[in-house]
């Protein structure tokens, strides 16, 4: 906060602004493109820099799964708007596995292979490849698409169609999902198989209270403005072994907004066994970061959408008559044992006199 914001210090408008003023303090003297711009860098093409992609995909990976980052790339390499640059965040894979990686992508040209970036990223959870991935991409906004999904042909055009009336806010579209399990293929090829239809079971509207709740907008759904972690100073929580782009998507949705689509542009991979972040993290492990993700929003002033207070108002209306139900109830069902109570002194008074 600057000193003519001293007003607002120890307010809920001052612990909700502080964190912002002091990261764009910090920011103060270092020479940075101007975000607000859509599409474009300022003269990126007259430094002898390729043109700045609309969107920057996160991919990470580690390697493991190379039929289906192929797919993955596959479905990128065919979008009808190639306004965009994959960042392959290669997490912790061995020598012989980037090697793979390098002749997967140069599998598919030059035209293709030369907007694939590979990074090698080391140490760290699932959030370490999404921060090294946000320090290095140049896109006007950034998704993540995990390497065992895939895309439909128009999922960059939507977000690029949206991106104006978006004002830098979250572009939410829908995805589909499939359930899938891990099998080998020919020749020893660790591939999948699929176990289920497609189906959408995730709402067509961002409901920002229905998410505070639980995610219900997987990663390649969404996409965000690169502002928002430059100017906002947001990164992905490296604490938090899942659930990290649950935390960023409430983060950034109430200080910025959320667009709705309402198109279906992905399929989104659900594995019923094996290596996925359902399974490699125990139960226990997801309890204590959804704990996590909602003692570190309750610990500041929470910023709603309009029309919220008639949602709340309906939601304490509904736990009062719950609880008054939940009274009369055990008033009802204790009734017997009060009856025999009073009963029981009545006969031991009598025993007595």
């Amino acid at each position: 906060m600057t000193e003519h914001d001293d007003r607002w210090e120890g307010t809920p408008l001052g612990d909700l602004l502080g964190p912002i003023c002091a990261h764009r303090d910090e920011e103060v003297g270092t020479e940075r493109v101007d975000d607000a711009e859509p599409f474009r860098e300022v003269n990126s093409e007259s430094k002898g820099e390729p043109p700045t992609p609309f969107l920057s995909v996160l991919m990470r990976t580690q390697g493991r799964r190379l039929a289906t980052i192929h797919e993955s790339l596959l479905a990128m390499a065919a979008q009808t708007s190639q306004n965009f640059e994959v960042l392959l965040l290669a997490h912790g894979v061995p020598r012989q596995g980037f090697d793979d990686l390098h002749e997967l992508v140069d599998s598919f040209g030059l035209e293709f292979s030369g907007r694939v970036r590979i990074i090698a990223v080391e140490g760290g959870g699932r959030s370490r490849p999404l921060n090294v991935g946000i320090d290095e991409a140049r896109g006007e906004y950034i998704a993540i698409l995990d390497d065992d999904d895939v895309v439909f042909g128009h999922w960059v055009a939507t977000f690029e169609h949206h991106a104006i009336d978006a004002h830098g806010g979250v572009i939410r579209c829908v995805p589909a999902e499939q359930s899938v399990r891990p099998t080998t293929w020919p020749g020893g090829e660790a591939g999948y198989e699929i176990t289920s239809r497609p189906r959408c079971p995730w709402p067509v509207r961002f409901d920002l209270l229905d998410h505070l709740y639980e995610n219900r907008t997987p990663p390649c759904s969404f996409a965000l403005a690169r502002r928002s972690f430059n100017d906002l100073g947001i990164r992905f929580d490296e604490s938090l072994p899942v659930l990290e782009d649950w935390d960023v998507l409430l983060r950034v949705a109430m200080l910025e907004g959320v667009l709705d689509t309402g198109e279906v542009t992905a399929l989104w991979r659900k594995w019923d066994t094996g290596d996925s972040s359902t399974f490699v993290h125990s139960s226990k492990e997801w309890r204590q970061a959804r704990k996590a993700v909602i003692s570190k929003l309750d610990s500041r002033p929470l910023l709603l959408p309009a029309h919220s207070l008639v949602r709340l108002q309906a939601l304490v209306a509904s736990q009062d008559r719950f609880q008054r139900r939940k009274k009369l109830v055990i008033r009802r069902l204790s009734t017997p044992m009060r009856v025999a109570r009073r009963l029981r002194r009545r006969f031991l008074s009598r025993v007595d006199s």
